[in-house]
């Protein structure tokens, strides 16, 4: 072949695959442009393999060209969405391609300025780091067998001969990498310091996430006091409809008409909570998301620590804990934040089953049946006080035993042990028309009496930790008796599923057993019969942290799941 013939052939191929022509330069140009080029390659490729090639007259360089600039102008097509003329180039031969000219910088860099990036260990935007690190992972220590590996055929020659420069700095920076950080049974070492790094950043993008997800939901929750204040409206008129009912003061017609108008301020109010429901399913599933984010790269973390562990020096290994103790602590903070809107969540959710149970019992009534239990608010308040009394007289009169399951040992509760009584006034006081003193003298109050078990955590010395509460409680409808001065209604699963759940979360919160009394006058619904001595309840509410028993304290009745052994 005619060194002319080669050089007239060779302008256009060489030009187009030349490192200078790099692909953004090369996508950035005319579609039109780009068209002629791959019309005149195409013509120089049908010369070359017709009228050389059959006579023997090959030339590598310009079919190392015309592989490249072929490939190259087709990944240009590609990209820019534009029609790809009909080609044989493969997937992996493009992203080579791609991912190759990311690393051009190699070409002005000498290489000291390699080695330097190489050895602060950074990730660089060059890539530098990167490059070598992946180089040394796959055990190569040459840059061209890479490329042989992944680009086979004139493609490969046209890599190693288009772009010897650029692989040689690539196979130095590669041995600077394995100098700086050895090479192990498993590859190189993971460098710990830009595993850190990428675990601070992950941990900034989660706070910045959580922080927009709950200014989002502290948006959503500006309706949560009207949703809670509809809420406590509906129980008003509920009241006062089952006030009218016991005393009969109106007409069953006139009963029915105000039961309809109830229904629609119900759907008003159920409205508005939908919404605020959707809002908290939103956050909470947003917390879980960067929780399995942080798991992830905890175990990241981990893994890589447990590789180079030998190798970690004192700063290193600080500095590596420290993260971990950062990523449990943004764990810990999540899990609170998620367990607070889940109990507002189920707070709400409690309030609105219990407007549906007792509208319900309203209706039963109203079609026929009858009210099962009457009891005034002087009666509830003897019965409380006479349990309660009860309860205190035997705890403190007799040193009694108690095993504990927590740390499977026996506890005495003696005379000594720490006694708290706790109730209710403070609550109701800013829906009553009475002040303090006269709702402690007229109203039962749900009185609570718990006897603690506490421990110095070194037996003489440091914070006590609870270990046993034992605990008898009354639970009654305090509003009823305050506005219509007596009570009809039982307790409600949804009401004794509200108050169990707030016992059980401490105690496991605090680690202790706590042996849990629940009273009340007017007794329980049968739904809670039902759950209390079967498989389900016991699975899902009697944990090893709490047994529960229930007392009628008008039949003298007590209920409790038998399969409890503890009680």
């Amino acid at each position: 072949m005619e060194i002319g013939d080669l050089e007239r052939m060779n302008k256009l191929p060489k030009t187009i695959a030349s490192p200078e022509m790099d692909l953004e330069k090369l996508k950035g140009m005319e579609e039109y442009i780009r068209r002629q080029w791959w019309d005149g390659i195409k013509r120089v490729e049908g010369e070359y393999l017709t009228k050389f090639v059959p006579e023997g007259e090959t030339n590598g360089f310009l079919e190392a060209n015309i592989a490249m600039s072929k490939l190259k102008l087709v990944v240009s097509f590609l990209d820019n969405g534009e029609r790809c003329p009909e080609h044989g180039f493969k997937d992996d031969q493009m992203g080579f391609v791609r991912n190759f000219d990311e690393f051009k910088i190699y070409d002005i860099l000498s290489e000291n300025e390699i080695a330097e990036y190489v050895r602060r260990g950074r990730e660089d935007e060059r890539g530098i780091v990167r490059l070598a690190k992946d180089a040394a992972l796959k055990g190569y220590d040459q840059m061209d067998r890479i490329i042989g590996s992944k680009i086979r055929g004139d493609l490969a020659l046209a890599f190693k001969r288009i772009y010897s420069d650029r692989l040689k700095k690539m196979e130095f920076a590669a041995t600077e990498y394995i100098i700086k950080y050895g090479i192990g049974p498993g590859g190189v070492w993971e460098d710990i310091e830009g595993a850190i790094a990428k675990s601070a950043e992950e941990r900034g993008r989660i706070i910045e996430g959580i922080n927009q997800s709950l200014s989002e939901l502290e948006t959503s929750l500006k309706g949560e006091e009207e949703v809670k204040e509809g809420g406590m409206r509906l129980e008003g008129i509920l009241r006062r409809l089952e006030r009218e009912v016991v005393e009969k003061e109106k007409g069953k017609e006139a009963l029915n008409s105000r039961l309809i108008e109830f229904e629609g301020d119900k759907r008003e109010v159920w409205g508005r909570y939908e919404k605020l429901k959707n809002a908290w399913d939103e956050s909470i599933a947003a917390i879980e998301r960067r929780k399995k984010t942080l798991d992830a790269r905890e175990l990241e973390l981990k893994e890589a620590e447990e590789r180079q562990r030998a190798e970690l020096k004192d700063t290193a290994r600080q500095a590596f804990e420290n993260e971990l103790r950062n990523i449990n602590t943004l764990r810990e903070e999540l899990e609170k934040k998620e367990a607070e809107l889940k109990g507002e969540r189920e707070g709400v959710e409690y309030d609105k089953r219990e407007v549906e149970e007792r509208l319900g019992k309203l209706k039963a009534i109203l079609e026929g049946g009858e009210v099962k239990r009457f009891v005034t608010r002087d009666v509830a308040k003897i019965q409380e006080l006479n349990y309660v009394s009860r309860f205190d007289v035997k705890m403190i009169g007799v040193p009694r035993t108690i095993y504990d399951p927590i740390e499977r040992k026996e506890w005495k509760i003696r005379s000594r042990s720490r006694h708290h009584r706790f109730n209710d006034v403070d609550i109701i006081l800013a829906s009553l028309k009475m002040n303090y003193e006269e709702a402690m003298r007229k109203l039962p109050l749900n009185l609570r009496s718990r006897y603690v078990v506490a421990e110095k955590k070194y037996k003489l010395f440091g914070k006590e930790e609870t270990k046993v509460i034992i605990e008898a409680a009354v639970l009654g409808h305090l509003l009823d008796y305050a506005e219509n001065g007596f009570d009809t209604r039982s307790v409600t699963l949804s009401e004794l599923l509200s108050v169990l759940t707030r016992y059980i979360d401490n105690a496991e919160l605090g680690n202790y057993f706590h042996v849990l009394g629940i009273a009340s006058v007017t007794g329980f619904d049968k739904k809670v019969f039902e759950h209390v001595n079967s498989g389900d309840f016991h699975k899902n509410f009697v944990s090893r942290y709490v047994s529960l028993c229930l007392v009628d304290l008008e039949t003298g009745e007590v209920f409790y799941n038998e399969s409890d052994e503890r009680i």
